[in-house]
């Protein structure tokens, strides 16, 4: 049984938020411990805290430290590539993620947000995470174009 779904997109503002909005309300309501997980945010928490992540656990009060949501800094995670060093960034996630598989029944995966430099890494990154954590994919597409 599926234990996961990993949300991604193509492109930026494309409703990726929205959808997982959607979906953590839905499963709310299907399984008792449900737990959201982002791969790589945009800033670091002392810098500034995602807001996917914050309006997440603040709107379904779930019981999960900010720390636990996250792996790496888009920074940190560019840099990692830069050095193709991708055996560490795909080894940390799926440590980050497996620690919060111990406490969750479900857990909603929201990819990267496309913004500033890396845009062509971001999707393939996406993918090979996903694929990595044996989640399904549900792909977001603007459609405005």
């Amino acid at each position: 049984m599926t234990k996961n779904i990993f949300i991604a997109t193509t492109e930026p503002y494309s409703g990726k938020s929205i959808v997982a909005l959607g979906l953590m309300n839905r499963l709310l309501g299907r399984a008792s411990e449900i737990g959201y997980f982002k791969p790589i945010i945009n800033h670091s928490p002392q810098e500034k805290k995602d807001v996917h992540i914050e309006t997440i656990i603040t709107h379904f009060g779930l019981p999960v430290r900010y720390e636990d949501t996250f792996a790496f800094t888009r920074e940190q995670a560019m840099k990692l590539a830069e050095e193709e060093n991708t055996d560490e960034l795909i080894d940390t996630i799926i440590r980050k993620y497996k620690q919060l598989e111990e406490k969750y029944d479900f857990i909603v995966v929201e990819g990267s947000d496309f913004l500033g430099g890396g845009v062509a890494f971001e999707f393939n990154a996406n993918v090979s995470f996903a694929k990595n954590l044996g989640a399904p994919v549900i792909i977001v597409i603007s459609g405005g174009r």
